[in-house]
């Protein structure tokens, strides 16, 4: 339910822009490549909590659409929306580490989140309809408990952080 509804979001962003007359996702191939959904907690002050929920949706052309909703413990949250376009080297790196993960070799896993707690689910849309589908639940410190994330998964998440850093508000 929580994908339908979060693919439905996705579409529903995009038609929002283009009937505003806001730019669509840029980018040549506009097929899903990766779906990000990121829950995440991060300790403002002792007494504060920041939420993030973040979705991103990178293409296949390397065109990045990002729906942020933020929001401080209980006040409402804040929605921001953005688009960006990756060059080929940024695509071409995000490739080679989502091609350098062996068939079962992505999983779930923990990972130390530096300050950041939650859980971030990555889709990956192959060819012929294929996909995977993996969680990595960031902790407070070192996993104490749960499968820690082998390199090649780290390797994935840390390729999606750069990719979406170079990309974030670049348009054609």
């Amino acid at each position: 339910m929580q994908k339908t509804l979060g693919l439905a979001l996705v579409g529903f962003y995009l038609a929002t822009l283009s009937s505003a007359g806001m730019r669509p996702v840029p980018g040549a191939d506009r097929r899903a490549l990766l779906r990000v959904h990121s829950t995440l907690r991060e300790q403002a002050r002792p007494d504060l909590f920041l939420r993030n929920d973040i979705d991103r949706l990178i293409t296949r052309g390397g065109g990045l659409l990002i729906i942020t909703s933020t929001g401080l413990d209980d006040l409402r949250p804040e929605v921001q929306t953005g688009v960006g376009l990756g060059t080929a080297a940024d695509l071409a790196a995000l490739g080679e580490a989502l091609a350098a993960a062996p068939v079962g070799g992505v999983i779930d896993c923990s990972a130390n989140g530096f300050g950041r707690t939650g859980e971030v689910e990555i889709t990956w849309y192959g060819r012929t309809g294929r996909r995977n589908r993996f969680t990595i639940t960031l902790t407070e410190g070192e996993p104490t408990e749960g499968e820690p994330c082998p390199a090649t998964t780290r390797a994935i998440f840390d390729a999606i952080e750069v990719f979406e850093q170079a990309a974030d508000g670049r348009l054609p």
